[in-house]
């Protein structure tokens, strides 16, 4: 091998680490589950991402909104002859790995106010939201696969749905645990809701603090035990939800015979 060659081999290397540095975030978020779409029959039809589902998956990429990401916006009122326009300019921001802000942007969406004559006190509201789901869209990629037209597809959808299913992720816990290997289930995930049946002991869980339980949904319940479970080295499974249903009746009767 020349020398020539050998650099020209080192360059390629090169090129493709970087390519894939560039597409480091827009990999991890391009993809969506189709739960979190509606498919919109208008303007020749295009499909609607749930923007709390965009907002859930910038928090599981960046952290919290306003500390890990976030926007800055402008509301501009326009009169477009007899109508109002509610006008709003977008950059978007988050932290990078060494914890430097980084923006994207502006872009820009509206809304109006009187629309078919009818006032909308939402109009600011959804002109600020058409703007974020641009924004994480064009900006960094966030479900890039419906602004790409892959949803207009139904092969494409029917795939994603295979892989977004709650219970493709059951199945690979039983494929780890049968080759005693250790299975981490995602924080935040709605596998988790599939996999167990938490219901039992949620209920026992707010007889026993109710302050601290009652006002959380059964997925943060769950988030909660298979941290509990991976902390302990254990399948979070139902043998460990029905243990912990056990330790808490136990802690039920001992507090029923202090009384």
């Amino acid at each position: 091998m020349t020398a020539t060659t050998k650099k020209a081999g080192t360059k390629q290397r090169k090129d493709r680490a970087d390519a894939a540095d560039n597409m480091r975030i827009w990999e991890s978020v391009c993809e969506t589950d189709p739960a979190y779409t509606t498919r919109i029959n208008q303007r020749g039809g295009f499909t609607a991402i749930c923007a709390m589902y965009q907002r859930q998956e910038a928090t599981r990429r960046f952290g919290p909104e306003g500390e890990g990401w976030g926007y800055d916006a402008t509301l501009t009122n326009l009169a477009v002859g007899e109508r109002l326009i509610a006008l709003v300019e977008l950059r978007l921001w988050w932290r990078d790995e060494k914890h430097e802000i980084r923006y994207c942007g502006p872009v820009w969406d509206s809304a109006e106010w009187e629309p078919r004559g009818r006032y909308d006190s939402d109009a600011a509201k959804k002109a600020t939201t058409g703007a974020l789901t641009k924004a994480l869209g064009s900006g960094l990629g966030f479900n890039a696969d419906v602004f790409l037209g892959k949803f207009d597809d139904n092969k494409y959808i029917e795939q994603q749905k295979e892989k977004f299913s709650p219970f493709a992720e059951a199945a690979k816990i039983q494929q780890h645990q049968r080759a005693g290997k250790k299975h981490t289930v995602e924080s935040g995930t709605a596998s988790i809701k599939a996999i167990i049946d938490i219901q039992p002991l949620y209920e026992l869980l707010v007889i026993i603090d109710c302050d601290t339980w009652s006002s959380k949904t059964k997925e943060q319940v769950s988030n909660t035990f298979a941290g509990r479970a991976e902390k302990e080295g254990v399948p979070f499974d139902a043998a460990f939800i029905k243990a912990q249903c056990e330790q808490a009746q136990a802690k039920i009767d001992s507090m029923e015979q202090d009384t």
